[in-house]
């Protein structure tokens, strides 16, 4: 029987708690869908977001990295109020570079949002920790070892977005700029500090700064000269323009098998840089020239060139002729001012002035007056020639347009002495050199400012004799500063770099030599008494300041030049940092190491369920499961299939598409290729190779040399497998281990590539391959005959076991690339401009241990063994190349994840009602069974039920809502009796 009371508010109450339930997971245990996380990567691409018209068209999330950076990152210091994330402002450091691995965790397990100071992820690499503030960092990273407070740097350019202005020109829906620019100009941009400095960009490039390792992030390219090249096609970028005089001989160099484009810094944008012309000479008036129409009389130009000699060609006499042009010594002739080195590019850059009256002008390549015979004679040599510019300059020898980064007058940059600071960047100076002109230098030294706050400020001048409607009053002007500044640091052209002050009357000057042409990470700091200059993390001069009075001025910070009137810098620079108090030893080393000055990986984004590794340093963290070789030959005697191919055996793929070999052939030496004959695996042998922590079975292949000694023709075994094309516009890896035999090493060896046969419909001038060439360097071809990249550098030594890695990235087609690794080293990159051929970039790979196809023969055979093949469906980071070197067999590439794990905040909240039954309620029951009749319709009652000892009991309570509707039921775990003395009050809780 059941009896009916009304709640009031105030016997409710409802309790809010958190509750925190660890989740844990592993690498296996995550790949099941049901679990909900999921570990991408985004990437950043120049296409317009129109062009993905579904998931599967956006190969690179491409979508998704717009996503994350207009929702967490982009502008995230000066419009915090709308963006997602729920940290402090100046303890959660968000920087978004090109791409990110991202872990996303769903709602359903965080619940509210993923407990601070609780996520872990341990990979095969590295353990992430999160440091409570919204940060990600390795474990075991000594925060105060590192410049973590945004308020000491009060000025920071990386510019960490300047990979979206890497080329300056548009292609929206098919449609170009109709003016193509070269230089980027713009101003009113902030920089990367939380202080949001407004900066001037003129006539600068930014460029890809390679780290080293696979690091690569933007920077800023000085050009130093800016002007218009009045030189049609002097980046040597197509066939034309170039003529031939005499009985020269020249080609123009595409990328073929020796392909040599300058490796010197482009002097235009987007700074494509594939091609080159070489000439042969034989005799004294041969020259490859060109005439221009374009020019001024009697006019200052700079002439640069690019120019590369082999190994056993001649120096030059005269390397360049100009005539109708006179030169500093009088004639029209210049010789170049670099001094030729042995297969290096060397640049030169010389002015001459253009004759009074002339109207056309002959630039010319030449050896000038040679001897047939005498020893000096450059007869048969041959030169490579590339970035020829030709610009105007002032009578000076200032550029008319220069390169230069400009910041307006301001205190937080403005030092007295006594104020501690430190200024940081990482710069590659081009090696350039300008000579005398009659004893007055071209450049006031030659030197390059790289940062100073002096030479000029900019003022409106008073008093204001207009009005102020009147156009043009009230206009900035920049007039010459005071003589005092707080810092200048700059290279003179001994390649000594400089860091001084001075107060007006004390000028303290400290100096370090530093390598030109090479990266490298330069502090100048003011500490105390000290003025000290560090490079590379190490401390290698210092000075006493001496200053006593006032340093501290109006001038603007002029970065690449001296106020913008002389000592134009050449060269890159990135990650410019300003701190306004000093450095410890290990915070300027943690400055070094990490490149952008911080110690985090990423960011976790706790009421979101992201965590995201941003860091440049840091591309293998969170990499995708799905990161697996797409095929996997160990090559060893124990993963065969012997029963397969007729019985005579196949070598097994163990990725998860186990495309096993098709078969096992063998060729004698200068037999056809239609001569091959299929060999079962129990003929072959093997060789056991120890390679760092790998001891394992390679493959050994035999290539005898008897044959043809003109096409070397050998013998050779290889393994036919199943084609794979890798693609072109993607990105993709190789990864093999080899060991070949000595006596083998003056040829060269080609490994793997296509098999022999020509069904394919390819012919063997379109036969691509990977083979070590006699030159000891890597090399690969594709489709395109002329299509040929190589390392750079040769292999340290053939006859050891070497662990390889081919990286490929043909996203960009105007710019692929292909670096090349060896024991876990960049060996070198090679970059091409693929657009031109279809075939260009075309590669795939039919037999290991191949040889290389020519007149119906196998030339270049390879001798050695050969194993742990794999191919990869994308590029391989620097740590996964490492790892794989370490043990070469490890199917499952770098950075494996091991475990995440993590506590949510899962809100509860505990729903208390209070019924309360007074003393004078509840005091009868209607329970028949109290009746004498057991009936409803029978009143009279037991005789038990009329004694005043008796009272009901409640056994249960229900919660109802307005309409009669049960909620909740509450059951006693006894009844409880009922009193006509106290008031009774029944509890119920429940958590939702």
């Amino acid at each position: 029987m059941a009896t009916f009371k009304s709640l009031s508010p105030n016997d409710v109450s409802r309790v809010p708690f958190n509750a925190n339930k660890l989740f844990q997971f592993t690498s296996a245990s995550l790949s099941t869908s049901s679990i909900g996380i999921t570990i991408q990567t985004f990437e950043h691409t120049t296409s317009s977001l129109d062009t993905f018209s579904s998931s599967s068209t956006d190969s690179e999330n491409t979508v998704k990295y717009y996503q994350l950076d207009h929702l967490f990152y982009k502008n995230y210091t000066r419009d915090i109020s709308n963006k997602l994330g729920d940290t402090s402002y100046l303890i959660q450091n968000r920087t978004l570079y090109t791409k990110a691995n991202v872990i996303s965790v769903p709602c359903s397990l965080y619940g509210n949002k993923i407990k601070p100071g609780t996520f872990y992820y341990s990979g095969s690499l590295k353990t992430l920790i999160d440091d409570s503030k919204g940060n990600l960092i390795i474990s075991g990273t000594n925060l105060t070892s590192h410049s973590i407070d945004e308020r000491e740097k009060v000025l920071f350019i990386g510019p960490v977005k300047g990979f979206k202005q890497y080329d300056v020109n548009y292609n929206l829906y098919g449609k170009t700029t109709p003016n193509p620019i070269t230089h980027y100009n713009k101003g009113g941009i902030y920089d990367d500090s939380y202080y949001n400095n407004t900066i001037e960009y003129k006539n600068i490039i930014f460029k890809e700064e390679d780290y080293g390792n696979n690091i690569k992030v933007p920077a800023i390219n000085f050009c130093r000269n800016a002007g218009e090249n009045l030189v049609p096609n002097g980046d040597m970028e197509s066939s034309g323009s170039w003529l031939l005089s005499n009985a020269a001989s020249a080609s123009y160099v595409d990328g073929g098998q020796n392909p040599r484009p300058s490796t010197l810094p482009s002097l235009h944008h987007p700074g494509d840089n594939n091609h080159s012309y070489a000439y042969a000479i034989s005799g004294s008036n041969h020259s490859l020239y060109q005439t221009l129409t374009n020019l001024k009389p009697d006019t200052l130009y700079e002439i640069t060139w690019d120019m590369l000699r082999p190994s056993g060609s001649l120096d030059l006499t005269n390397q360049l002729s100009f005539t109708n042009t006179t030169s500093n010594a009088g004639n029209g002739y210049i010789q170049g001012n670099m001094v030729a080195q042995d297969d290096k590019w060397v640049r030169s850059t010389e002015y001459m002035r253009t004759n009074v009256g002339s109207t056309s002008w002959n630039l010319k390549f030449t050896p000038g007056g040679i001897t047939t015979g005498s020893a000096d004679n450059p007869s048969g040599s041959i030169y490579y020639i590339d970035n020829v510019y030709v610009k105007e300059v002032n009578d000076n020898y200032q550029p008319l347009n220069f390169s230069s980064v400009k910041l307006p007058h301001n205190e937080t940059y403005n030092f007295n002495p006594g104020e501690d600071f430190a200024i940081s960047m990482y710069i590659k100076p081009e090696k350039h050199h300008l000579k005398d002109v009659i004893g007055i230098h071209k450049d006031n030294n030659s030197g390059g400012y790289l940062i100073c706050k002096s030479t000029k400020e900019s003022k409106i001048p008073t008093p204001i004799h207009q009005p102020l409607y009147t156009t043009g009053s009230s206009q900035v002007i920049n007039i010459k500063t005071h003589n005092q500044y707080p810092f200048e640091i700059f290279l003179d052209e001994g390649s000594i770099l400089t860091f001084r002050k001075t107060d007006g009357t004390f000028t303290p000057i400290v100096t370090a030599p530093i390598n030109t042409s090479s990266l490298q990470h330069i502090v100048c700091m003011t500490s105390a008494s000290e003025m000290s200059i560090w490079i590379s993390g190490s401390k290698i001069s210092s000075t006493t300041d001496t200053t006593t009075y006032q340093t501290e001025n109006q001038a603007d910070v002029y970065i690449g030049s001296k106020g913008e009137t002389s000592h134009f810098y050449r060269g890159s620079m990135s990650n410019l940092m300003i701190f306004n108090s000093s450095r410890t030893e290990e915070q300027i080393k943690s400055i070094s190491s990490s490149i952008n000055g911080s110690p985090y990986v990423g960011n976790i984004f706790y009421s979101n369920g992201l965590a995201t590794a941003t860091h440049p340093k840091h591309q293998e963290i969170f990499k995708p499961i799905k990161a697996q070789p797409q095929r996997y030959y160990p090559l060893n005697n124990t993963a065969t299939s012997s029963a397969a191919n007729n019985g005579e055996g196949s070598f097994n793929d163990l990725s998860r598409y186990s495309q096993d070999s098709i078969a096992y052939t063998y060729l004698s030496a200068s037999a056809h290729y239609n001569d091959a004959v299929t060999q079962a695996l129990s003929t072959a042998t093997f060789d056991t190779v120890t390679h760092n922590n790998f001891t394992g079975e390679l493959l050994s292949i035999s290539a005898s040399l008897s044959g043809s000694t003109g096409l070397n023709h050998r013998g050779r075994e290889s393994v036919d497998i199943p084609a794979y094309e890798f693609d072109r516009s993607g990105k993709w890896s190789i990864s093999w281990l080899m060991k070949e035999t000595p006596g083998f090493h003056g040829t060269s060896s080609a490994l793997m590539g296509a098999d022999l046969d020509q069904n394919d419909g390819f012919s063997n001038y379109t036969r691509p391959y990977i083979y070590i060439h006699s030159s000891n360097k890597i090399y690969l071809r594709t489709k395109n005959i002329h299509d040929f990249w190589n390392s750079q550098t040769t292999v340290t030594n053939r006859s050891a076991s070497n662990h390889h890695v081919i990286n490929y990235d043909g996203t960009n087609p105007l710019s692929a690339s292909m670096s090349f690794y060896e024991n876990g080293n960049l060996m070198g990159t090679h970059t091409k401009d693929i657009s031109r051929h279809t075939d260009s970039g075309s590669f795939y790979i039919e037999t290991l241990g191949a040889g290389y196809w020519t007149s119906g023969r196998i030339t270049y055979g390879y001798s050695g063994s050969i194993g742990q093949v794999m191919f990869f469906d994308h590029m391989l980071t620097t740590e996964s190349i490492q790892a794989l070197n370490q043990n070469p067999s490890n199917g499952e590439f770098g950075n494996i994840m091991n475990n995440i794990k993590f506590k949510n905040i899962h809100p509860i909240y505990e729903n208390e009602y209070q019924c309360t039954i007074n003393a004078d309620e509840y005091n009868f029951t209607h329970n028949i069974s109290t009746r004498k009749i057991k009936s409803d319709q029978k009143p009279d009652l037991a005789n038990f039920a009329t004694s005043s000892l008796f009272k009901p009991y409640v056994t249960t309570i229900g919660l109802y809502n307005e309409n009669n509707e049960l909620l909740v039921v509450g059951k006693l775990g006894q009844p409880v009796r009922m009193s006509d003395e106290t008031d009774t009050t029944f509890v119920l809780r429940w958590d939702t």
